[in-house]
């Protein structure tokens, strides 16, 4: 199990309970989507240009038991460098003062996910503290792709 330094330093900032400079920007598309090629995070974010959720502090502080079980997620490194970023869910955590402080890529070839840049299994708990921000019918269509 492995503990990236930005994961640490998001966990402080939950505890710290100072969430009004905090904010969550997703980027998402139906798994469904056919693509030439396997979608870099870059990728991701053009193509939804215009269309991405922004969710400042205070609407996060009404999840803060949600953020706080990312903090406790043991978080297991994919060894095999075999697999590849399609991306079709991306997400970051910033403050204004200190900037990202990380994010998460999904899903790999093999559905692990990126935390920071680092390929771990998949874990629900990274999806889940999405979905109190996303449409029923994106929450179906990504939970069944």
């Amino acid at each position: 199990m492995i503990r990236p330094k930005a994961l640490n330093s998001f966990s402080t900032l939950i505890k710290s309970g100072n969430l009004h400079d905090l904010s969550l920007t997703i980027y998402y598309v139906s798994p469904f989507v056919f693509t030439n090629h396997p979608w870099s995070v870059d990728d991701l974010i053009r193509e939804c240009e215009g269309q991405e959720i922004v969710v400042d502090g205070s609407d996060l502080g009404k999840y803060i038991d949600l953020l706080n079980q990312i903090g406790n997620t043991a978080l297991i490194p994919v060894l095999e460098k075999s697999s590849y970023l399609d991306a079709r869910i991306y997400y970051v955590f910033e403050t204004e003062k200190r900037g990202k402080i990380f994010d998460v890529a999904m899903w790999s070839s093999d559905g692990g996910i990126f935390v920071s840049g680092l390929e771990v299994k998949g874990t629900n708990i990274f999806y889940d503290v999405i979905t109190p921000f996303l449409s029923e019918d994106a929450v179906k269509t990504l939970k069944n792709g």
